[in-house]
């Protein structure tokens, strides 16, 4: 169970963490081909990315605050947990809809808009720019 706890947690974490490292690469990129002597602080994006990586920490190890662990999901092959285990789905439902969709939309949609208007970015900059 120790394991698989460390495995669940390390997994969710770097999962979700890899997205969002995707989504600042691509902003500070954009950042760079529009203003080039712009200087980024580096203070400002190690601090977003330590406070995504503490939120991110504190959400695998919301079902240890519930006194719930991982488990070996033989479906999926992957130690985890599911949202069912915290929330009661019949009594709780708009709870659990609104906590599942906000998660999903953290965590995932919301860094691929900034990774999609990113890549727009620099292709419209890429194209204005002529090469001699």
């Amino acid at each position: 169970p120790v394991l698989c706890n460390l495995c669940g947690a390390g997994l969710n974490i770097s999962e979700r963490y890899s997205v969002f490292l995707i989504a600042i690469l691509s902003v500070t990129r954009a950042i760079a081909l529009r203003m080039p002597l712009f200087h980024i602080n580096s203070r400002t994006v190690l601090m977003a990315m330590l406070l995504y990586f503490l939120f991110q920490t504190c959400l695998a190890c919301l079902p240890l605050f519930h006194s719930k662990l991982y488990f070996y999901d033989k479906v999926y092959t992957v130690c985890t947990w599911y949202l069912d285990d915290i929330l009661d789905f019949k009594t709780q439902y708009y709870l659990y809809q609104v906590t599942y969709h906000f998660l999903l939309c953290i965590t995932f949609f919301l860094p691929s808009i900034f990774v999609v208007s990113s890549c727009v970015v620099c292709v419209i900059s890429l194209r204005k720019t002529r090469i001699v």
